[in-house]
């Protein structure tokens, strides 16, 4: 996701299993962005860095429930399994 301004609200988002780069479920670039709600993450994997959620740049809100389990960041290199 990038640019400008979202704003996302769930009452149950789940991300499983999820492979990327950067951010294995979520990549937050420049913009703003505003998640609410009940979000899992769960066995997602960055190859860079973020392995459930990677924040790079702007001003982002993430409140409300969130369960990170078995996120992870598969390179000697690589920063946060969570974020």
């Amino acid at each position: 996701m990038n640019g400008s301004s979202h704003d996302i609200t769930s009452s149950n988002m789940s991300f499983i299993g999820n492979t990327a780069p950067v951010g294995g479920a979520m990549a937050l670039d420049s913009g703003s962005y505003q998640i609410h709600g009940k979000l899992s993450f769960i066995d997602n994997v960055a190859t860079s860095r973020g392995g459930a959620i990677s924040i790079l740049d702007g001003q982002h809100i993430i409140s409300g429930t969130m369960l990170f389990t078995n996120n992870s960041v598969n390179a000697s290199s690589g920063h946060g399994g969570r974020c």
